[in-house]
């Protein structure tokens, strides 16, 4: 029996936690992974065209299937009204969940409640932030986070 498992992704306002879940979204669909239901997403949502360099313009709720395994990505977790939408957008189908989310308060005690119900490890990532870079450096520091959490699939 697999154990179902949530990833925290957390971090302040305004430092790249959208950005880098739809980056492993992006990285799904390139290994194959099939959208099976969806908020905020249009057909062309992740071709990069024009890039999406900010939180808002990166904003999803996503079920995938890839290799077997149901994988959600949610963002949107900074306050508890938006991380409650995300909940009741999964559902009970997922094997593997990466939500965004705050450093401490609602959002945190949110997420917990959320793997307690579901029976779920809950794992927290912190989200790498590069401070005094170029959009490009900060690019690449997200890119790099997105591939990690696809190894946790």
């Amino acid at each position: 029996m697999n154990i179902k498992r949530i990833i925290g992704l957390y971090g302040s306002k305004d430092k790249g936690k959208s950005r880098t879940l739809y980056l492993l979204g992006k990285l799904l669909i390139e290994k194959g992974a099939v959208i099976l239901r969806s908020e905020g997403i249009s057909e062309d949502f992740f071709n990069d065209d024009p890039i999406k360099e900010n939180g808002t313009a990166c904003d999803f709720k996503a079920l995938f299937t890839l290799n077997g395994k149901t994988i959600g990505i949610t963002t949107q977790g900074d306050n508890e009204d938006e991380l409650n939408l995300n909940i009741n957008f999964l559902s009970s189908t997922w094997d593997i969940v990466f939500s965004a989310t705050r450093t401490s308060g609602k959002t945190k005690d949110v997420l917990i409640k959320f793997a307690k119900d579901n029976h779920a490890e809950l794992l927290w990532v912190k989200k790498l932030y590069l401070n005094d870079s170029s959009l490009e450096v900060r690019e690449i520091g997200n890119e790099k986070q997105a591939a990690e959490l696809f190894l946790e699939i």
